[in-house]
Parts: structure tokens; sequence; C-alpha cells
């Protein structure tokens, strides 16, 4: 069996950007990219039964301190040609294409999950709140039955070094910068 794990955050006004009714947002929630290279070895349709769960981080403390759970919910897109794709997906992405499979519904729950049949291939899974701009920690865990590959789909970052040695010497209360 495979078995991913993924945390993550919504952040308002940048990774909160709430269900696919906020099409202007929408792109801005974390996206995952999950690989489904082999089919299910009892079945006869070729496909691949992938487990979703969804799961809020630390809501039964804040629901001490009067915070309910936030209304969440994913889903689930084709990527045809993947390595093509810009990453994160962006904005134009969601208006040309619809999801391949959802939660059942956006709820105010600590965990929602789905199970699907998909054929081999690569996904994003896109993981909300409901409305925009609603913060809070969360969990993805995907659970297959071959082997998954699942990963950020996000813009790699790093630091690089710099182009030459700069020297920043004192000299009687002033800085001077040599190159």
């Amino acid at each position: 069996m495979g078995k991913k794990k993924s945390r993550g955050s919504w952040i308002k006004n940048c990774t909160a950007g709430g269900c696919r009714n906020f099409i202007d947002t929408f792109w801005m929630n974390p996206q995952f990219r999950i690989v489904l290279e082999d089919v299910d070895d009892d079945d006869d349709d070729d496909l691949c039964t992938v487990i979703v769960a969804l799961m809020q981080k630390n809501r039964r403390c804040k629901r001490q301190m009067g915070q309910e759970c936030l209304t969440i919910g994913f889903a689930v897109y084709a990527l045809k040609n993947p390595d093509r794709l810009p990453k994160p997906l962006p904005k134009v992405f969601f208006q040309h294409n619809a999801s391949v499979a959802r939660s059942n519904t956006f709820i105010n729950l600590r965990e929602v999950s789905c199970r699907f049949k998909l054929p081999q291939g690569t996904y994003c899974i896109i993981p909300s709140t409901f409305d925009p701009g609603d913060e809070g920690d969360f969990v993805l865990r995907v659970f297959t039955e071959k082997r998954n590959n699942m990963t950020e789909y996000d813009e790699e970052i790093g630091l690089t070094q710099p182009d030459e040695e700069v020297q920043v010497q004192e000299t009687e209360g002033r800085q001077r910068t040599k190159k």
C-alpha cells in the first residue's frame, strides 16, 4: 500500500484561496502533485484506488477558544503533460479544466475523506476551505493500493552563491564597501 502525508496551511492573502466557486483566488491554495503509476492488482478495470483524507489540525483546542471547524474540502485535477505546466498551476488552468474527482461536499468537520478509482497518470490535489481568507493548518493523506509519489506542486526556491565577495571596512565611523 502507498501512503503519503503532507502538511500545509491556509494563510489569508497567500494560500487561503477558497473553493472553486472563487475562481480568482482558488489557484492560490496549496497544490499537491501525485503520480499513480500502477493499477490495482485484483481489478479488471485498469484503475487505481485512491483514498484522499484532509484533516484540520489543532481544531479541538481552537474549539475550546470558541472557534469552530473550518468548512473544508478538496478537488483533484488530471495533469496532461505535467512537465510542461507551470508550478503552481495558474488561474487560467482552472478556468479551462474541470476536476476529475472531489470531496462530496464542503463541510465543517475535522476530517473529510473520499475514495476514488482513477486511471494511471499525474494529478493535482487542491485542499481548500470553502471561503477565501479562512486560515488554518491541515494534514493531507493519500492512500493507494500501489505506491504513489506525492509532492507539493510549487516552484522550487533556493539560495544561490553570491557572484562576488563583498567586504565592509569601517574607518573612522564610516563604512566602506570593497568588492
